[in-house]
């Protein structure tokens, strides 16, 4: 299957919900949204060679969504985390996970 999807397009409104209706997320998804949606499952298989249809890939696909690529999505669309009741979880920010993976400028190796 081609996936055609460009989330920069304005008719492109899509949400976890919305492909998925059984998901609650209503966050609208963003290229690595699309790629975990149409993915996500496989690469967690893979990585924890578990099979697909384990009961324990879909918890992790679900809290993996909830606590980390939908941050990606909103932060990528430019949507704010609350206007009163937060809409999604911040664990951390890209920036700073990205961040940690620089080695330190004062190091010895550099």
């Amino acid at each position: 299957t081609l996936f055609r999807s460009d989330h920069h397009q304005r008719s492109f409104t899509e949400s976890m919900n919305s492909l998925r209706p059984e998901k609650p997320w209503v966050t609208k998804l963003s290229s690595a949204g699309l790629v975990y949606l149409h993915f996500g499952s496989q690469i967690l298989t893979q990585i924890l060679g578990f099979k697909e249809d384990n009961p324990r890939i879909a918890v992790l696909y679900d809290k993996m969504y909830e606590n980390f690529v939908e941050e990606i999505d909103a932060n990528d669309n430019g949507i704010s985390q609350c206007d009163a009741e937060p809409r999604y979880a911040i664990s951390t920010t890209l920036s700073a996970r990205v961040g940690r993976l620089n080695p330190r400028w004062r190091s010895e190796e550099h």
